[in-house]
């Protein structure tokens, strides 16, 4: 199965059986692609089982399609698609570990606090030229949608970790004795 995460730096192993498309007479390539990079993987023979291994050391983190192919050399056959998420590397040092959404609301929270200072919403410039700010009650606004989504991202990533979601209320029911 090829993961759905992965950090940048781990080894990508994945192990895919293929009845209908068995190794060795059938080789298996992987190709993982972004906006930006494109990597290829191909498989080795366990049996009947595909095997891949590739280094991601390489690899930006972001987010990535892929597409499993098989060929026996004259026929070839993609038999899986999907995405692939590559995390930064932490031990690299230069790594941002937080998500766009939480990035996103930092930068909202920050402008917030500027503008608590007193700092004008428009400006004119010498030049004849203006410049106007987002208003308050939009920052304000966008602040409420980005830290849903943040709860979310992480309600979601307490699921992914078995620890239940934060959103659940969790009652007792007594019974009144008299």
């Amino acid at each position: 199965m090829i993961p759905a995460k992965i950090a940048a730096g781990d080894t990508l192993a994945a192990r895919i059986d293929s009845p209908d498309h068995p190794a060795p007479t059938w080789t298996a390539t992987l190709a993982i692609v972004n906006a930006s990079a494109q990597q290829t993987a191909t498989s080795t023979a366990d049996g009947t089982t595909h095997v891949f291994s590739a280094d991601t050391s390489a690899w930006a983190a972001g987010d990535y399609s892929y597409q499993l192919s098989v060929s026996d050399g004259s026929d070839r056959f993609t038999i899986q698609t999907g995405s692939i998420e590559v995390t930064p590397n932490f031990e690299s040092g230069a790594a941002d570990g937080r998500s766009h959404v939480k990035r996103t609301l930092d930068i909202i929270e920050a402008e917030i606090e500027r503008r608590a200072t007193g700092s004008k919403e428009s400006y004119s410039l010498p030049s004849g030229r203006s410049l106007t700010l987002t208003p308050m009650p939009d920052l304000l606004a966008l602040k409420s949608e980005y830290e849903r989504k943040y709860r979310d991202e992480q309600n979601a990533d307490r699921l992914a970790q078995g620890l239940g979601n934060r959103n659940r209320i969790r009652t007792r029911r007594f019974q009144a004795t008299y």
